[in-house]
């Protein structure tokens, strides 16, 4: 009896600790993969979590801009209870510059799994932020939630910027010669992480054969591109493009668009940005610190915004071509947007509202006829809303509809929830719904999470459902949420996520999307706004 109570008390103490010091609440995890073994965390629910994975060589020295190389092998047991450098790019208050380093080519992952057996759905997720910003250390990115819905989840990092989407002649004799890909480095790099997960994720009870690829803005374009991209079918076996667009248009190698350099624009102009002779170049550029390559390109504005590359060996065909031939892999698909895309981001992209409606001149009446009132709608707030639109909505419908038409599984959607203090804008704005798929509003909003809305909890947990769902099955339904119809041909169905329920519509939208394929993508208008990623 002695025993026994010894034993209870020593039980309270370790409960008592656990709830007063996060950290005591944390016990070891390991596992043993290819590079050899890592040690993660475990808390109470059973929940393991290892950060920092290498899954690539660091990018360094003559390995930057280069694809990916197999990482290193370690001797004993490395640590994996801290997340990996953010990739270099302009310090935020979400990224901060000492989270930042060119070894950057890290992944982490939750896993509810109690035996690596157990072969459970795998999501992985690519993060947004314009292919120029962003970490999967950001809290928002947490993957707690989502997994203890009985999933893995991987986040990964990424080249961004200058350098991973960056090209020069002398580059692309380099990638001849070593028969490699080029320019595309930061696509290369997701490649390279979903071949990790393919050769590893077992060891964390995750099936490799069962893998949902996730992102928003350029993680949703991301998605679209590897779909596309011929060398990496069978690395995953769903999708979930949010907020992606489709329509976007990619440079190449030599042309440069509207609105993007070509990649060896990109890298003579960098070069000449540090005044170096052409023929030494590149190992010039290879030896500057990267902090002074970030600072330095990034006050050239021609150099300000960053695109994925048509290079012809592995980003081969523009999005919307692929999918429109039915080029595309075919797997099953969620897609969708938020209802007021181009709040904030248009200005961010310093697009200008009288570009916008020059494009849309002719039928510019008709076209805002179509807008619900709202408390604000100046010249501006109409040009964010058909920005948005043409960028991101009606994008998402043409990529429902050519993957339906394929045969492909297709469920869309639209986020148009807001908590009341937001309802003054009108609409979603781009990104909002990451922090609901994710189940980290409070994160997002510390003190307030739970308390803005009272539909905030239930929208959450019918997101991630929804999502968790379409990872086992490929199908988002399940007992407990609405029925979530598939996307046909003659039967275009929309799950629209609002403010008092989530409901179903046929047709959503149509009139205002079918006026955007004809004015704006249809006629293939040269005075176009920029797309956003």
């Amino acid at each position: 009896m002695r025993v026994l109570s010894r034993s209870l008390a020593a039980l309270a103490v370790l409960f008592l600790a656990a709830a007063t010091d996060p950290a005591a609440a944390r016990f070891r995890a390991t596992a043993q993969i290819d590079g050899g073994a890592v040690e993660g965390e475990s808390d109470f629910t059973g929940l393991k979590i290892f950060r920092g994975i290498p899954y690539a060589a660091p990018p360094v020295g003559a390995l930057r801009w280069r694809a990916p190389q197999p990482p290193r092998r370690w001797k004993g047991v490395r640590r994996a209870t801290s997340f990996g450098a953010a990739c270099p790019q302009k310090e935020s208050r979400q990224v901060r510059s000492e989270d930042m380093s060119e070894d950057c080519l890290t992944l982490n992952v939750w896993s509810p799994a109690r035996t690596a057996n157990e072969r459970l759905p795998v999501m992985v997720w690519v993060h947004g932020g314009a292919f120029t910003t962003g970490s999967a250390r950001m809290p928002i990115y947490d993957g707690a939630a989502l997994a203890n819905r009985g999933v893995v989840v991987v986040t990964l990092n990424y080249r961004l910027g200058m350098l991973g989407f960056f090209g020069h002649p002398d580059l692309t004799r380099e990638a001849d010669a070593a028969s490699e890909p080029t320019a595309n480095f930061g696509l290369l790099d997701q490649k390279a992480a979903l071949e990790w997960v393919r050769l590893n994720i077992a060891a964390f009870g995750g099936d490799p054969d069962n893998v949902t690829l996730f992102g928003e803005s350029a993680g949703g374009i991301s998605v679209l591109a590897l779909m596309t991209a011929p060398s990496a079918r069978g690395l995953f076996h769903k999708a979930i493009i949010q907020s992606g667009g489709g329509r976007w248009v990619a440079p190449t190698l030599t042309a440069s668009t509207s609105t993007y350099l070509s990649a060896h624009e990109i890298g003579e102009t960098s070069a000449r940005a540090f005044r170096l002779q052409p023929d030494r170049a590149l190992s010039a550029l290879r030896a500057i610190n990267w902090r002074d390559l970030v600072a330095t390109l990034g006050r050239n504005p021609k150099l300000a915004d960053t695109s994925p590359f048509i290079d012809g060996a592995f980003f081969t065909t523009q999005i919307a071509a692929a999918f429109e031939a039915g080029e595309q892999a075919r797997m099953p698909l969620i897609v969708g947007s938020n209802s007021y895309e181009g709040v904030l981001l248009r200005a961010a992209f310093k697009v200008k509202a009288d570009d916008v409606f020059r494009v849309v001149s002719d039928r510019i009446d008709e076209m805002s006829a179509l807008y619900r009132p709202q408390l604000i709608m100046t010249p501006d707030t109409l040009a964010d809303h058909i920005w948005g639109d043409a960028n991101f909505v009606e994008p998402a419908r043409m990529i429902a509809r050519s993957a339906s038409n394929g045969g492909q599984p297709v469920y869309h959607y639209n986020f148009d929830f807001q908590p009341p203090l937001l309802r003054i804008l009108g609409g979603t704005p781009h990104g909002f719904e990451v922090v609901y798929v994710f189940g980290t509003l409070k994160k997002l909003l510390p003190l307030i999470g739970n308390f803005v809305h009272p539909h905030n909890h239930e929208v959450s947990e019918a997101m991630m459902s929804y999502w968790t769902n379409f990872a086992r099955t490929g199908n988002p339904n399940g007992a407990r949420e609405a029925r979530w119809p598939a996307f046909r041909d003659g039967d275009e169905q929309t799950l629209v996520f609002g403010n008092d329920r989530s409901h179903v519509e046929r047709d959503y939208l149509k009139e205002r999307l079918d006026l955007f394929q004809g004015v704006v993508w249809g006629e293939r208008s040269t005075v176009q706004a920029k797309v956003a990623r």
